[in-house]
């Protein structure tokens, strides 16, 4: 699973004002492990699991997805604010 991906993001929740703007998505691989960045100043870190699970948390963001060839899709919310993204690795 290591390599790049990238891919964008789209909020389907946004209770707050303050959610981030969803956009352009790049995930950089290595070792099974990648940080998503949630906004400027907070990124999240997640693991790919052997059965292709992803999951990570940061604070009160969590992060679940799946990991599937060669595109890793997933969700992030707080509670508050919620995107789904989707990538493709980059050949």
């Amino acid at each position: 699973m290591d390599g790049t991906y990238r891919g964008t993001s789209t909020r389907y929740q946004a209770d707050l004002r303050s959610c981030p703007s969803p956009g352009l998505v790049t995930l950089r691989v290595l070792d099974g492990t990648f940080s998503y960045r949630w906004n400027r100043d907070e990124s999240v870190l997640a693991t790919v699991g052997p059965d292709g699970g992803v999951s990570g948390a940061s604070g009160s963001i969590t992060l679940t997805g799946r990991a599937d060839g060669n595109r890793i899709s997933g969700d992030a919310s707080n509670g508050s604010c919620a995107y789904h993204f989707t990538t493709a690795r980059l050949s």
